[in-house]
């Protein structure tokens, strides 16, 4: 069997598990927002249906999301779990709570929260952008190479760019409708600055 069919096989059978499960009552944590944005959403954001019916319960996921996440703990299942079954049914993101920098600058001690710990991966709320041209600015530790994305909070994406290798990277992007906006970046590098402000600041 073909790598592909085997990759189209496991989405199809994780896709199933959805099918029944009881609703999560909790919170989210930071940490399973963080790997499920930046590892699993690039795949399942894709998925929304706007509705499900399910079947299974999230122990029929566990393998497929420890293939890619390593060993996890019951409790993250079930998040993760929660955030694949609100992506599909809500098709947009979980409304994960994050407190805002002065003038939206995130130094390396702000960031360090939103790093997923398997690879290096960052996920930010950005918080509500208004309608306008932005600049982003990241600082790297290290000459990176990688991808970045900015998304509207049904996933649309207002910034979509691959990163050469380089310490610094300055992304210009509009935004057309307001909102919540989120920072996804996947790279070889940890993150030390990120700036976010109108374009012309």
């Amino acid at each position: 069997m073909s790598s592909r069919l085997h990759e189209s096989c496991a989405v199809a059978v994780l896709s199933c598990a959805l099918l029944s499960a009881p609703a999560w009552a909790g919170d989210i944590s930071r940490a399973s927002a963080v790997r499920f944005y930046t590892v699993c959403a690039s795949c399942h954001e894709a998925e929304c249906s706007g509705r499900l019916s399910f079947r299974t319960e999230a122990a029929a996921a566990q393998g497929h999301m420890e293939r890619y996440l390593g060993p996890l703990a019951w409790i993250d299942v079930e998040e993760l779990f929660a955030l694949l079954r609100h992506t599909k049914e809500r098709c947009d993101y979980y409304p994960v709570s994050a407190t805002l920098p002065p003038d939206r600058r995130w130094q390396a001690g702000d960031l360090a929260g939103w790093h997923v710990a398997r690879g290096i991966g960052y996920f930010l709320p950005l918080g509500d952008l208004a309608p306008g041209p932005y600049r982003l600015q990241l600082a790297f530790a290290s000459k990176a190479q990688g991808h970045l994305k900015v998304s509207g909070k049904r996933f649309e994406p207002v910034a979509d760019e691959a990163l050469c290798p380089q310490q610094q990277a300055d992304i210009a992007f509009v935004v057309t409708d307001r909102g919540a906006h989120y920072l996804t970046v996947t790279g070889q590098s940890q993150l030390v600055e990120v700036t976010l402000h109108p374009a012309g600041r």
